[in-house]
Formats: C-alpha cells, sequence, structure tokens
C-alpha cells in the first residue's frame, strides 16, 4: 500500500489521528504523483508507438528490397535467355 492510502486509512480507522490540513496535503501529493505517473504513461506510448512506426518502416523498406532484388534476378534471367538465344539463331 503506499504512503497517501496508509495516511487515509489511518484517518478513517481514527479521526483523531490525522489532522485536516494533513489530509489536504496528502491529497495534493497524491493528485501531483497521479499526475506525473499520467505523463510518465504518456511519453511511453508515444515513445512505443513511433518505435512500430519505425518498425513498420523499416518492414516496408525491406519488403522493397526484396522485391527489387527479385525483379532484378527476373531481369538478369531474361538478358541471359535473349543472349543464348541469339546465340542458338546465329549458330543454327
Amino acid at each position: 500500500m503506499n504512503k497517501h492510502m496508509e495516511l487515509v486509512n489511518r484517518y478513517l480507522a481514527d479521526n483523531d489521528s490525522v489532522s485536516l490540513e494533513r489530509l489536504h496535503a496528502n491529497y495534493d501529493s497524491a493528485a501531483d504523483a497521479a499526475d506525473a505517473a499520467a505523463a510518465a504513461a504518456t511519453e511511453g506510448a508515444a515513445a512505443a508507438v513511433a518505435a512500430v512506426a519505425a518498425v513498420e518502416a523499416a518492414a516496408v523498406e525491406a519488403a522493397a528490397a526484396a522485391v527489387a532484388a527479385v525483379e532484378a534476378a527476373a531481369a538478369e534471367d531474361a538478358a541471359k535467355k535473349a543472349f543464348f538465344q541469339k546465340v542458338v539463331d546465329a549458330n543454327y
């Protein structure tokens, strides 16, 4: 249990054990901690989204490179076939 909840539980168990000023200060402190946690979570989520976008971009680039390699191999194969066909046609 965190310190903010412990103070409230102590107050609920014995109203005289904690002053109202202390409860108000505890509330403010807990609200600040919650805001900081929310900001950190938002920054973490934004970083995760950016990382996913980077991975997706890398995957697209890799796919494009693979397609280009296949197309280059097909073009090389077609050029070889055309060359050999010219050799055959010239000799036979």
